[in-house]
């Protein structure tokens, strides 16, 4: 079975801080999607999913439960950044974080290793070389199970830890 990939990421069209408009469906099934395939893995976004009842628990699930990650920093979203910290917490290794090369980073992110993309005109330059390149970027390291998270970077010792069934993990491949 492919991996789980939860994908950490604004919906729709969204205005950057320079006041362009970024069509993030289009960033998602145009670059984000292509290289979660190329990597073999199965991609979850939490706007693609059919189920009912509130949406935090099925997010907090996936936070925690999925294999990897891939979070797009893009427009300094609110619930992005919030989402990044329980991944971070939860996770020690597999997550990505990836942005728009125009997007200011926080504080907080800056010594975080972030991939970047170009957007011109509505469109990810040089795109095939982007996703070649952060698929390249993903299978490097993906397997070597070094901290990525800088909260498991900077506190020695420290450790997270869940119930969660692995049946939980089956039900996420189902829902799919």
């Amino acid at each position: 079975m492919k991996p789980l990939c939860f994908i950490i990421m604004p919906f729709g069209k969204k205005t950057d801080a320079r006041g362009n408009i970024i069509d993030f469906d289009y960033v998602y099934n145009e670059f984000i999607r292509k290289v979660i395939e190329k990597c073999n893995f199965s991609p979850i976004r939490a706007d693609e999913e059919m189920i009912g009842g509130i949406i935090h628990k099925p997010m907090y699930e996936r936070l925690i439960l999925c294999e990897y990650a891939i979070a797009d920093l893009t427009t300094a979203n609110a619930n992005v950044f919030f989402e990044l910290g329980i991944r971070y917490t939860a996770k020690p290794y597999t997550t990505f974080s990836i942005f728009e090369s125009e997007t200011k980073i926080p504080f907080d992110l800056v010594d975080v290793r972030c991939f970047p993309y170009s957007i011109a005109d509505g469109i990810i330059k040089d795109l095939g070389e982007k996703i070649n390149k952060l698929v390249a970027y993903i299978e490097g390291i993906r397997d070597k199970k070094e901290p990525d998270s800088p909260i498991y970077q900077l506190l020695d010792g420290i450790q997270f830890s869940h119930n969660l069934s692995h049946e939980k993990v089956e039900l996420l491949r189902s829902q799919i």
